[in-house]
């Protein structure tokens, strides 16, 4: 047998056999690469505006501020939270005038003992009127110091005494009409409609000789209800609102520091307010040299509308004083940048504002 014979039969077997037995596909094997690059040096950077000053903003506020400074109110809002401080002052002044022109109807009984006869008096009538107040503003308030009240009056009155069986002892009647002026004369510059029926009665007693307010009344009533319309009006008003405060820096990244500042709102302003309304009045009491009520009801309902100009001058300045330390690095290297600043700033703005209200039912 030859070697080329064994040969031929050596590879027809192959064929054989991988026809039978046909060999298995080859796997794809994907490694990672890692990449390793070359550091070539560290560079270190600092922040270019880490010790900038930020804005300074007061974050306290007035310890004798009054509510009624609401009435004026905004004092040059848009321009700076000026009530924001540690400390400060507020002060409040101008001068302020209220007219008022109405009438009401009013009815007022008293009765008690006069030795040993019991006394009854009645009057009822209708008042027309013109009242004007004027004073002072102030953080606290109004303070009225003028109050003129002109009263055209119209009136019935009775005047009667019973002893003790039921029969008269006294009476007297009338019907009068006048006009009565009275300045500051038992007339509350806050709440006239209080008594404002007194000078007329006083006026009846008066002109009859009746002994009225030398009786002590065990028994008082009035009843009123009328209506008015009004203007008031505030000038000269200036609002002076001053202060200092001091913080610690915020915000700023590892930095500690104080910021201290000083700010002043002046601010002159004008007011004028109008409206009419009606009222309701009851007062129950007694009266022994003088009355004393146990009872006072007082509704009113009306509609008001008003006007408000302003003009305001803020000043503020302040001192910011800070420092710093960045460290950075690691055990082998370790850098350090320590900074310290002192800042001035002073401002000044002006504002004018305007408000107009339009009618108002309350």
């Amino acid at each position: 047998m030859s070697a080329s014979w064994m040969r031929r039969l050596q590879a027809r077997l192959r064929l054989e056999l991988h026809k039978w037995f046909p060999p298995a596909p080859y796997e794809i094997v994907k490694r990672a690469r890692l990449n390793t690059p070359e550091m070539l040096e560290e560079r270190l950077v600092f922040s270019a505006n880490v010790w900038l000053p930020q804005r300074l903003v007061p974050i306290g506020g007035a310890s004798q501020y009054n509510v009624s400074d609401a009435l004026f109110q905004p004092i040059t809002v848009g321009v700076q939270p000026q009530l924001d401080l540690r400390s400060a002052s507020v002060s409040l002044a101008g001068s302020f005038s209220l007219s008022v022109t109405g009438d009401y109807d009013f009815s007022v009984y008293q009765s008690g003992p006069d030795g040993a006869y019991t006394f009854f008096f009645t009057e009822s009538g209708h008042v027309s009127f013109t009242l004007d107040t004027s004073g002072t503003v102030a953080g606290s308030g109004y303070n009225p110091s003028i109050a003129n009240l002109e009263q055209d009056v119209d009136v019935d009155w009775t005047f009667l005494e019973l002893d003790g069986g039921g029969n008269t002892v006294v009476y007297a009647s009338d019907s009068e009409q006048f006009t009565l002026a009275s300045s500051n004369t038992n007339l509350d510059g806050h709440f006239w409609a209080g008594f404002n029926w007194y000078n007329p009665t006083s006026r009846v007693v008066t002109d009859n000789s009746l002994p009225l307010f030398a009786l002590s009344a065990t028994s008082f009533s009035l009843d009123e209800n009328g209506g008015e319309s009004y203007t008031l009006q505030v000038s000269n008003g200036l609002n002076t609102i001053s202060g200092t405060g001091s913080v610690a820096l915020d915000d700023l990244l590892d930095e500690t520091g104080q910021q201290t500042y000083g700010l002043t709102v002046i601010q002159s302003f004008a007011h004028t307010e109008q409206g009419n309304n009606s009222f309701i009045l009851a007062e129950r009491g007694s009266y022994s040299g003088g009355y004393a009520l146990s009872s006072v009801t007082y509704s009113e309902q009306g509609s008001s509308s008003r006007e408000y100009d302003a003009d305001s001058t803020l000043s503020f300045n302040g001192t910011i004083s800070s420092s710093g330390l960045q460290s950075v690095g690691n055990s082998g290297h370790n850098l350090q940048d320590t900074s310290s600043s002192n800042y001035l700033r002073n401002s000044l703005a002006t504002s004018t504002y305007h408000e107009t209200m339009r009618p108002t039912t309350h």
